[in-house]
């Protein structure tokens, strides 16, 4: 499938006048985090939020703003209705011809193209997948701002938020799984062993055996995990991520956390993060699995406490 909504991470944030502009985070070493670097540790940026979203560039900060980096980095500053609005603004300023195939892909899905555009570089089942997704994101008040944009790649998504919105027919599906024995580190993580969280609460099917949730058809979830592992080596790369249960394929490729050594030795100091949004056409059982490993097999492990997993129903 072409470029869809993946990775969503959402802050308030308010402007009142001028443009926005999306600012990057510049290391002591003077690279510039989302231009000259896609990957940082936490303790480089100081206490500093990598991406930072105002109609100024702070001190310490670079303007990084680009159709696509506002795509890929701006959720992580600001909510769907300012992302959307940079972006159009930076489209505003060109036309759908003149841009990358990259870019037209990013303004078909956020909805800023003509229907004619974006049938040029997306499926209507793509167009569809993403108009609920947009939909289901936005806030009341901006899908009536939105909705003669994607009413025709999916008129009843705006209803049915509308009427979910006003009066939920059931409660929301959510899941909250942690590592939670003190004595049940998981050890001899490798590339292709599945993450265990042995402690769950919530009403979405869960096995703490196997670790293995079902999620059901036609919903939107959002899927957030964070690991804390130890042991890793100077030369070794543990990536885990979200996949199915049925063949172990990423529900987004590419969409993982990545550890790398760091200087301290402490469990938990490399501890990131993932978000991903999944809609299965099917009743679909996902897991998290470490799909990537190099260096000594079978040496890092997962630290208990602050090795945690959610999923959220978008309503």
């Amino acid at each position: 499938m072409k470029y869809i909504f993946s990775i969503l991470i959402f802050f308030v944030c308010n402007f009142s006048y001028g443009q926005d502009l999306l600012n990057g985070f510049v290391l002591s070493n003077g690279d510039t985090i989302g231009a000259t670097v896609t990957e940082w540790e936490r303790d480089s940026l100081n206490g500093n939020d990598p991406f930072v979203i105002d109609t100024i560039t702070p001190n310490g900060y670079a303007d990084i703003s680009s159709i696509i980096l506002f795509d890929k980095y701006g959720l992580s500053s600001a909510n769907v209705s300012v992302v959307r609005t940079a972006i159009d603004t930076l489209f505003q300023a060109t036309t759908f011809s003149a841009l990358s195939t990259l870019k037209k892909e990013v303004v078909s899905k956020w909805f800023l193209a003509t229907t004619t555009d974006r049938n040029s570089v997306h499926t209507a089942l793509e167009q569809k997948e993403n108009a609920q997704i947009l939909v289901s994101l936005l806030s009341i008040e901006s899908i009536i701002n939105t909705a003669n944009d994607i009413k025709d790649a999916e008129p009843s998504a705006i209803a049915e938020t509308v009427n979910e919105a006003s009066a939920p027919s059931s409660p929301a599906e959510w899941l909250d799984i942690q590592r939670k024995s003190s004595t049940n580190d998981q050890t001899g993580i490798d590339e292709g062993t599945d993450i265990i969280l042995d402690s769950a609460n919530g009403n979405i099917t869960y096995n703490s055996t196997t670790g293995v949730a079902t999620l059901k058809a036609g919903k939107v979830y959002v899927l957030w995990f964070t690991v804390a592992v130890f042991s890793i080596g100077s030369s070794e790369t543990v990536a885990i991520q979200w996949v199915k249960a049925s063949d172990n394929s990423p529900l987004y490729e590419g969409h993982e956390t990545r550890l790398r050594p760091q200087s301290s030795s402490s469990n938990g100091n490399n501890q990131p993060t993932i978000k991903v949004i999944y809609k299965p056409t099917v009743d679909t059982d996902v897991k998290l699995r470490c799909t990537e490993y190099t260096g000594t097999p079978d040496t890092v492990s997962m630290y208990w406490d602050r090795s945690m997993a959610t999923i959220n129903e978008l309503r």
